[in-house]
């Protein structure tokens, strides 16, 4: 029941992305202990709700995974609206990887979460960018139209 309330929690509909974010830091320093800054400007444009969940679950997603497998002291999440792009930034100081087989899932190294999030950017116009190098942390941007985040009244 409660992961079912962490991923659909009903009050989270009635948040802006900027405060369902702010709540998943806050999380993910509660319940993991790894210090999680949250510093995103509020959208200029109401967002559809539809494309504010796979916003939020692509941030949610790279959040698991750097408690995962980063063995990061921080993680910060940055972003906001630049030049007709929606743009946020998990910025980690862990353990790093090498990020040219992350969309290359297997069963030994997994990787299926992060092409999901890939794809449901895709279908939006978006895309999901990971730098990371090994002991220099993970940088992942995702990056998405504002013109595709309209509200469907629009």
């Amino acid at each position: 029941r409660s992961l079912i309330h962490e991923l659909h929690p009903e009050w989270r509909s009635e948040l802006s992305l900027k405060g369902a974010v702010d709540w998943l830091a806050k999380q993910t320093q509660e319940k993991y202990g790894l210090p999680c800054v949250s510093e995103l400007a509020a959208s200029p444009k109401p967002l559809n709700k539809d494309v504010q969940e796979v916003l939020f679950q692509a941030v949610r997603e790279l959040l698991v995974n750097t408690v995962k497998h980063a063995h990061a002291s921080k993680v910060r999440i940055l972003g906001g609206c630049v030049k007709g792009w929606i743009r946020i930034r998990v910025i980690d100081d862990g353990r790093g990887f090498d990020s040219s087989k992350i969309f290359s899932p297997s069963p030994k190294t997994g990787g299926l979460g992060l092409m999901i999030i890939r794809a449901r950017l895709g279908f939006l116009g978006g895309n999901l960018y990971i730098h990371s190098r090994a002991g220099a942390g993970t940088s992942a941007m995702i990056a998405l139209p504002q013109n595709e985040t309209k509200s469907v009244e629009e």
